[in-house]
Formats: structure tokens, sequence, C-alpha cells
């Protein structure tokens, strides 16, 4: 059985929409351009460093450099690192709208049907996630600010991961939903949190029944060929 995986699609197009706005500004390096995964563990290591290595360059030249943090333990999560954003995840709730429960089909390239059920899931659901900035500097809250303001938007559509074309069929709806502050006098920090919402997402796509065979003729006696 192949489990969901709605959740990590839509926390890795969180990130990494935001990673990008982060390096487009200057403020991290762009880790597709350093082979950190490569098998051989010298190689991976040297690249590492080098990625490093041009985050300290960033800090001299831009003053700091951005951290951007997803899912992990919460230990990690609630490091009091500066300046910081982190991403985190609450939960889907039941959404507005309900699902249609009968069968439907895809149509392949060959002429035949894919015949799905979708009697599983029977309402949508709204997902709920909070974006934290941690800066101890107004310089750095007004970046931190701006780069999610330039990603995030306040109602409107953000590309699914890897999706390039901005079409509102193929990306997610987003929704701002509010905001709270709070302040770690003691450590000099300012913790801003920004709630959002992407509502009616369908969290268990339809699952493959059968391959219904393409028709090639249909006779006098309503004799049906297929493939």
């Amino acid at each position: 059985m192949e489990l969901p995986i709605t959740q990590e699609l839509i926390e890795r197009s969180i990130f990494h929409n935001i990673r990008k706005t982060v390096v487009a500004a200057g403020y991290i390096p762009d880790v597709d351009l350093y082979d950190v995964t490569n098998p051989n563990k010298v190689i991976a290591k040297q690249e590492s460093q080098r990625y490093l290595n041009d985050v300290d360059i960033i800090r001299g030249t831009m003053g700091f450099a951005i951290e951007l943090f997803n899912n992990g333990t919460s230990q990690d999560r609630g490091q009091m690192k500066i300046p910081r954003i982190v991403i985190e995840t609450e939960a889907f709730l039941p959404g507005q709208l309900g699902i249609d429960t009968t069968h439907t089909y895809n149509q392949n390239g060959d002429g035949s049907f894919d015949k799905m059920d979708n009697a599983f899931l029977t309402q949508t659901s709204d997902f709920y996630f909070n974006v934290k900035l941690l800066s101890n500097t107004v310089e750095q809250q007004r970046i931190l600010y701006s780069i999610i303001l330039m990603t995030l938007p306040r109602r409107g559509y953000m590309a699914w991961y890897k999706e390039v074309a901005f079409l509102p069929y193929q990306n997610m709806f987003v929704n701002y939903i509010s905001h709270y502050e709070q302040e770690y006098n003691q450590e000099g920090i300012t913790e801003k949190t920004y709630r959002y919402e992407i509502p009616d997402v369908i969290e268990i796509p339809a699952s493959k029944i059968k391959e219904v065979p393409k028709i090639i003729n249909i006779g006098d006696n309503l004799d049906i060929q297929v493939i």
C-alpha cells in the first residue's frame, strides 16, 4: 500500500519557495550548487565545507546570513539562533468542501482508462502552518519580513515544489490568518509568528482500481471489441 505524501509535498513547497527568495536576496548560498549529497564522503565533506565558507563570505559582505529551518526535533526548532526563519507545521483540520465518492476514470495516452476509487475521502482538509521570524535588530526584522512578504501571499497562489507554471489549478492557495510576537528580553531576541492556512486540500488522492481497456470497435449487434 502506498501512503499519501500530501503533507510532505506541502512542507517542501513552503520551504523551497522561501529558500529561493532568501537565495535571490543574497542572504544564503544556493545549496543546489553544492554536491553535498555525493555518495563519495570525501567529496560530500568538501562541498559541505565550501558551502559553509560561502556562508561566511555572505556574513562578511551582507552583515549576516539567514538560516532557514523546516522539520526536525523540537530541540532544533526551538534554538534561539538569529537571524532565523522557522517553518512550523500545525495540522490538517476538516475543510469546507465535500468530495464526490463515486468512481472516476482517468484517460491514458493509449486510449485506455484507469478506474479510480474516491470512496476513502469524503471531505477536503485545511492545512495550517506557522512561519517564525527570529531577529535581534530592526534591520534583520525588516529583511526577514520582506522575504516572507515576497514569498507567501496574503491571499493567493503559491507554486508547488518544482512546479514552474503559475496556473491556479497547478498551485496551492495560501491564506494569511494572524500574527503574534514574543520578546525574549534576556537574549535580546524578537520572535514574530505568522499563521497561514492552505484550504481545501485533498489529503488522500484517488487510488487506481483497475485499467479499463481501449474500445476499438462496436459492431452491428453491439458487440464491443477491446484491445
